[in-house]
């Protein structure tokens, strides 16, 4: 078996779902990070971590960073997070955003459009199965953007705030949202 190593996977307990998403914050700066490096590379998928926090209380998400899943198997079609790329993530979060959790995934589809495929359903109800979670999901080359998130215990899309750090300007988004500008 070499160096790989194999995922376990293990069955873990639903949380209760909610009906009503979460309000949900993402601030421009992780827009910016995210289209710069899925725009990268138009021939693959590419993707990483969700960073923020929740309030359970309020019901509501920050999206304050993101980390690029540098060692994920990237395809035209596909992205599959190895065991070494969960690994990496893992220690890059605690090294440079321990005061951060992960709230959510992202991921590019070039030129596919904005959905969840079979397989990224099973990561999120797998890997993200908490009330909170989110998928973010990006065309670079449509210019398109959505994300999903828990609703009454499915994956649906959800709307989103876009917060401007430098203005405290909040713009509502949602699926099919247009991406005003990618990083070359």
């Amino acid at each position: 078996m070499g160096d790989d190593l194999e995922l376990e996977l293990r069955v873990v307990p639903r949380v209760a779902h909610r009906a009503k998403a979460p309000t949900i914050s993402m601030f421009t700066p992780v827009l910016d990070e995210i289209d710069a490096y899925v725009g990268v590379d138009l021939r693959q998928e590419r993707g990483g971590l969700l960073l923020g926090s929740h309030d359970s209380g309020a019901w509501s998400v920050d999206v304050r960073a993101q980390l690029p899943a540098l060692s994920a198997d990237g395809r035209r079609d596909s992205l599959t997070f190895t065991h070494a790329a969960w690994k990496e993530l893992d220690e890059e979060r605690e090294k440079r955003f321990p005061q951060l959790r992960v709230v959510g995934w992202y991921h590019s589809h070039p030129d596919f459009g904005v959905f969840l495929s079979g397989h990224d359903r099973f990561i999120h109800e797998h890997f993200f199965s908490s009330p909170f979670h989110l998928a973010y999901v990006i065309d670079p080359v449509r210019r398109d953007c959505g994300l999903f998130g828990w609703l009454d215990g499915r994956i649906e899309p959800v709307t989103w705030n876009v917060v401007d750090s430098s203005s405290d300007a909040i713009t509502d988004r949602g699926i099919g949202a247009t991406i005003e500008v990618i990083a070359n």
